[in-house]
């Protein structure tokens, strides 16, 4: 009796045994889903708040939290995105390629990765490599302009104007070109070709007639060509679109500057 009670025991002993060792194997399996799922969430809360920052103009704010977000999930795609986004934006250029990588990793045919990437690139001197990936950023994404313009400014950063040309053509005379047109403008004027930067400059309005920043950069390239009766016209004409008393106006960096030149040309 005493024999068979032993053995009952151990029979017992056993099958808890096993059964615990199904359990220990079977737990962590759900545990570390749980935690993958805790993580996303957590990753995709603490993201929502780094926009909110970064609309506040809160930089150093919006990359803690974005570095909180990345240590719950590392290939959290909107995260790794904006991190680049703020990298760039900051001249964090070491940082900004080594986001970009993960997000790239994370994403690999992302045409916004790819435009990053070549942004970068082209800001840590490799340039051709950054001619690469905004043409692959460009095919990646046909209807969004932005590689587009962002290889019209490399062309045209690196001298080579016929490729520049090209690239503005191909992407045809629609009202958001004349956002590169305005910034090749001031590359013009940088190089003292006034003519060329004119050209750009009146361009973009007649691309953007209602853009009353545009406007001001015509004013201040008219100004710096001694062409102070064409500022006198275009500060009429915003004055009589109360360009003055506009929202859009007022939030113009370059509001003041040509104001003032179109006060010194009365």
């Amino acid at each position: 009796m005493r024999t068979m009670l032993a053995s009952a025991r151990r029979s017992t002993a056993l099958a808890f045994l096993v059964l615990s060792a199904c359990v220990a194997v079977e737990e962590p399996r759900g545990t570390e889903l749980d935690a993958a799922a805790w993580g996303r969430e957590r990753a995709e809360f603490t993201t929502r708040l780094a926009f909110e920052a970064a609309q506040r103009g809160e930089p150093s704010r919006a990359q803690q939290l974005l570095d909180d977000a990345l240590g719950q999930d590392p290939r959290y795609v909107p995260a790794l995105a904006l991190r680049t986004r703020l990298a760039h934006e900051t001249s964090d250029i070491t940082g900004g390629l080594r986001y970009v990588a993960a997000w790239r990793a994370a994403a690999p045919e992302d045409a916004q990765a790819l435009r990053l990437q070549g942004l970068l690139s082209d800001a840590s001197g490799r340039h051709d490599e950054a001619e690469a990936l905004l043409r692959q950023a460009r095919a990646s994404a046909p209807g969004d302009p932005r590689a587009g313009f962002d290889l019209y400014l490399h062309y045209l950063s690196r001298g080579r104007e016929a490729d520049a040309e090209a690239v503005l053509r191909e992407l045809g005379g629609t009202r958001a070109d004349a956002a590169p047109l305005v910034q090749g403008a001031a590359w013009y004027l940088e190089q003292g070709r006034g003519e060329q930067a004119l050209a750009a400059y009146r361009e973009a309005r007649r691309l953007a007639p209602d853009d009353h920043s545009v406007a001001g950069h015509l004013a201040i390239g008219a100004w710096s060509l001694g062409m102070h009766g064409e500022v006198l016209e275009i500060g009429e004409q915003l004055r009589r679109a109360r360009a003055w008393s506009n929202p859009i106006s007022r939030s113009c960096s370059p509001r003041r500057a040509w104001s003032a030149a179109i006060a010194r040309a009365r």
